[in-house]
């Protein structure tokens, strides 16, 4: 009889026979045994395909591990319970998920609705079989129970007591006896199945996912995971909205993320941020895969900025282009080939410029005659002066030693004094200077007060010239020189500073100091952002008068200046900003002189010091445009740049620790290709919350309405998770309040430094993928995978509290953080 004449069979249970050809013999076999040993890909039982196609209950699922995974993230003592929650809902959806992806291919390639994931999480190789084959059958025994202890058998389970198909992933060490197994590491399965527990070792999780891999590439929520074009992970649990809610990493370790996972070095972002859709990112913060609805802004060109940023300034003399519209408006000076020149007009594009003819060379102080009460320089600041410039202590074969070094006939200091007495001095010491001389011939030298430490010299430089430095944000002590026998009759006085100021903004219990004229009652000091609005102010002696202008970071000449009255001009290079005092700060004689910090004020001083000349008068506008000009001709200080950056952070931009006023965005002009003029308004301890209530008011007000192209860098966040709390998306909005703000007022572009990976560093290059901070921001990351710079316990780029970066660790990030700016500045010129 042909087998087609035989009856059709009406029914066919496991335990019916199947005449069929078996290791060569034919023989009777089960159906289920059939199934058993494995069907090609395109067979599936077709109730089982219209019901997972049918998606009623992969919706159900899904639906329940979406709610799942939002309960596991509303707090830190409901997360492991949301995400095992999630865990399983997720494995009850991979049940039918995993039926579809064996034919989608081939059977569905036209149903991209078809929500598909990877079902089971088992041990090895064998136990990957028998967990597929069910899954195959439409019955996967998995149900993700969390985390065991099994060093104190929590939660308590029993040999031979369990669900079918629990699995619990070992969280502690341990020797509970469990159906013959007694040692457990972190990382082993416990799975319950054929009535009794059995142990997988964490190393079994490759061969689980070797396994899986087979099953060929999924699709879920539109997104590829698995197969041979794929090389972020094998497999992965993911809902209707396309978020992790488990996987097998590289090394096949198995993870519950929750709502969102990383893998490996990859991380997948569910787009929880306005948008729809899912972007994946590798560890540099690139984008690999994007099915989102927005866009990767780092995809494309940045856009070309209104005011195109002009280049060579250095290596060329002013020109038309030189005008208004770029930053460079009438009187802005420019210097180029050992002269100094001069805007006469800024017209778009047909700017004129013409060279200064005076005598501008001449040392600062020259000239003003009887008006000068003190002079002090490490060069001559009067005509003709040689002698004595400073005192420096050094500690020799363990012995301190007093050197004097001079000022040479040639105006110059003594470099080559100061480079032997340096090199001499005993390995892991500093020099300090103990006594910088006053030139004016008054004898009015400024020497190390009690109680008061001396600052140093020869730890940096300005502009490749010697400086006294001080320590800024974290000094452990006040470093000041003074001399407490110079007067300012009538509250008249003019004090000016040569040389560069570091951290430039401060909370109201740190203030940061520089100049100081008078005492008690009867003094002006200078103070560097009070109450953290960024701007230089002044202590009266009894209030802290805030100012209205930042102070830039640039070589340069700053000052103060009053003649009586209650008005105090702070000078910033050339341009005052006069700012009211009480009253009784400027009557009648004021007595002293100092520089550094100290003296009712903080340890912390931001200016580096090469010179300084104080008078017994108000300088005119005409006075301080001749100082700066001077300034700019012997110390080669360039006035003109390109564009501005505001430099907003906490104490890791503001460089909390080091000494000598060190930090990063000091450090940026040795690597941009334009010179910028720089603005650090970091404020140590500051949170995204203080940035956005006390500084941004004053970043705005620098931009707006302002022709100089700026641009700035943004660095905050892991005080907010250490003081005040709150979600990493909560931090993120606030973030996105400081961006919004200051490209609202006019900034071109922001640099946003990702956070370390503890302080959820992802969660940055997931919002900035998405299009969250807008198209005007570039992700830097300076924690990669295989750099120096990301083991915060590295001591030479960390200091020992694996928080703020050393002087090594400033440099690293300034020339990281340079690089993307020089592209963005060559993209936009």
């Amino acid at each position: 009889m042909p087998l087609s004449a035989l009856p059709t069979a009406s029914a066919v249970t496991p335990n019916d026979k199947v005449w069929g050809i078996v290791g060569g013999n034919a023989k009777l076999v089960q159906p289920k045994d059939l199934v058993a040993a494995g069907l090609p890909d395109d067979v599936v039982k077709t109730d089982d395909l219209d019901a997972a196609l049918s998606s009623s209950a992969l919706s159900q699922y899904t639906d329940q591990a979406v709610q799942h995974a939002a309960d596991a993230k509303t707090g830190a003592a409901q997360s492991q319970t949301g995400a095992a929650a999630a865990a399983v809902s997720a494995g009850q959806a991979a049940q039918t998920g995993v039926q579809v992806a064996t034919i989608a291919e081939s059977a569905k390639t036209n149903n991209d609705a078809a929500q598909q994931a990877v079902a089971g999480v088992t041990a090895d190789a064998n136990a990957a079989k028998v967990l597929l084959t069910a899954a195959m059958q439409g019955d996967a025994p998995l149900n993700y129970r969390g985390y065991w202890d099994a060093g104190t058998n929590t939660p308590a389970l029993a040999s031979g007591n369990g669900a079918e198909g629990d699995l619990y992933i070992v969280s502690v060490a341990g020797t509970t006896a469990l159906d013959g197994n007694t040692a457990w590491s972190v990382g082993d399965g416990a799975w319950f199945t054929g009535g009794k527990w059995v142990y997988f070792a964490r190393a079994g999780w490759a061969a689980v996912a070797q396994s899986l891999y087979a099953l060929g590439t999924l699709t879920v929520a539109g997104v590829t995971t698995g197969g041979a074009a794929s090389n972020v992970w094998l497999t992965a649990w993911l809902n209707a909205y396309a978020e992790v809610l488990a996987g097998i990493e590289a090394d096949g370790s198995p993870i519950f993320p929750g709502a969102r996972g990383r893998v490996g070095p990859h991380q997948y972002d569910p787009s929880a941020l306005p948008g729809a859709g899912l972007i994946l990112l590798d560890e540099l913060g690139s984008v690999i895969d994007n099915r989102s609805s927005r866009a990767w802004p780092g995809a494309t060109p940045v856009d070309a900025v209104p005011a195109p940023i002009v280049r060579r300034l250095l290596g060329r003399g002013p020109g038309a282009q030189d005008c208004g519209v770029r930053g460079f408006s009438r009187g802005s000076l420019w210097l180029y080939g050992n002269a100094l020149y001069q805007s006469l007009y800024d017209t778009a594009d047909a700017a004129c410029w013409d060279v200064l003819a005076s005598n501008d060379g001449a040392p600062l102080a020259s000239g003003f005659g009887a008006s000068v009460a003190a002079v002090y320089g490490l060069d001559a600041m009067v005509s003709g002066y040689t002698g004595p410039a400073i005192d420096i202590s050094t500690i020799v074969a363990g012995v301190t030693t007093s050197t004097t070094i001079a000022v040479l006939s040639s105006g110059s200091l003594d470099t080559e004094a100061l480079s032997a007495t340096l090199s001499n001095a005993d390995s892991g010491t500093v020099a300090t200077v103990t006594q910088w001389y006053d030139q004016s011939g008054g004898g009015h030298h400024l020497t190390v007060p009690s109680g008061a430490s001396a600052p140093r010299i020869g730890q940096t430089q300005v502009n490749g010239r010697p400086c006294i430095s001080f320590d800024t944000s974290g000094a452990s002590a006040a470093q000041r020189l003074s001399n407490t026998a110079l007067t300012f009759a009538g509250g008249t006085f003019s004090v000016f500073g040569v040389g560069r100021a570091a951290g430039t903004n401060c909370s109201g219990d740190d203030r940061i100091s520089a100049l100081s004229v008078g005492s008690g009652t009867a003094r002006i000091a200078t103070v560097s952002g009070i109450n953290e609005d960024g701007y230089l102010g002044v202590w009266d002696g009894a209030v802290l008068q805030p100012g209205h202008k930042m102070q830039t970071c640039n070589p340069g000449v700053f000052g103060i200046s009053a003649s009586g009255g209650d008005t105090v001009s702070v000078w910033h290079g050339s341009t005052p900003d006069p700012i009211t005092v009480t009253a009784a700060a400027l009557a009648g004689v004021m007595t002293g002189l100092s520089i550094g910090s100290g003296d009712d004020l903080s340890n912390a001083s931001n200016f580096e010091f090469t010179g300084l000349v104080a008078l017994r008068m108000s300088a005119t506008q005409a006075q301080v445009d001749l100082i700066a000009r001077r300034a700019s001709l012997r110390y080669g200080f360039a006035p003109q740049t390109a564009l501005r950056i505001i430099c907003i952070g906490d104490s890791r931009t503001a460089g909390y620790i080091n000494q000598d006023g060190a930090n990063w965005p000091t450090m940026l002009p040795d690597y941009l290709i334009e010179p910028a003029d720089i603005y650090n308004v970091a404020v140590s301890g500051s949170t995204t919350r203080d940035a956005v209530n006390y500084t941004l008011a004053s970043i705005q007000a620098a931009i707006s309405g302002s022709a100089v192209p700026t641009i700035c860098t943004l660095w905050l966040g892991v005080n907010d998770f250490a003081r005040i709390g709150g979600s990493d998306y909560s931090v993120l909005a606030r973030i996105k309040t400081l961006i919004d703000g200051v490209t609202s007022s006019g900034a071109l572009h922001v640099f946003l430094i990702s956070e370390a990976y503890i302080y959820n560093q992802l969660t940055w290059q997931g919002a900035t993928a998405s299009g969250y901070f807008g198209a005007n921001v570039t992700l830097i990351n300076p924690f990669q995978a295989g750099i120096p710079f990301t083991d915060h316990s590295n001591a030479e780029l960390w200091h020992p509290d694996n928080i703020h970066p050393t002087r090594a660790g400033d440099r690293f990030l300034a020339s990281l953080v340079s690089a993307k700016i020089n592209t963005y500045i060559e993209a936009n010129s």
